[in-house]
């Protein structure tokens, strides 16, 4: 394959071979954000009620929108868990109100369509 320009708007690379290259580079990064990602997973459903409780308030609201994305896409499986579940959602809710008072979760459902 040949290194031909590459005219893409979200990098700056010269070419394909480029792009290739830098975009190899980040792998460790990236694999080890998914990680990162399971593991704040795994404490949101896993983690004790009143410990989840106090670390919402420590979370950026990007982190506090993930979270509440991530719940309701495991309320809607055959959880198990379905009550927990729904109480982790109301705190999440409750967190998104005290931020962003008056707003009844718009600012989620905005974060929601732009995530997508």
């Amino acid at each position: 394959m040949t290194d031909t320009p590459v005219a893409d708007c979200r990098t700056n690379h010269r070419s394909a071979g480029e792009f290739r290259r830098r975009e190899q580079s980040h792998l460790p990064m990236v694999f080890s954000a998914c990680r990162e990602s399971v593991m704040i997973a795994n404490d949101v459903l896993n983690e004790d009620v009143s410990d989840f409780a106090t670390r919402l308030e420590a979370m950026t609201s990007d982190e506090v929108f993930a979270a509440m994305s991530l719940l309701e896409k495991h309320s809607e499986d055959n959880a198990s868990d379905r009550e927990e579940t729904l109480s982790r959602i109301t705190l999440v809710e409750e967190e998104i109100e005290r931020r962003f008072p008056g707003q009844m979760l718009t600012p989620y459902r905005d974060w929601k369509k732009t995530s997508l």
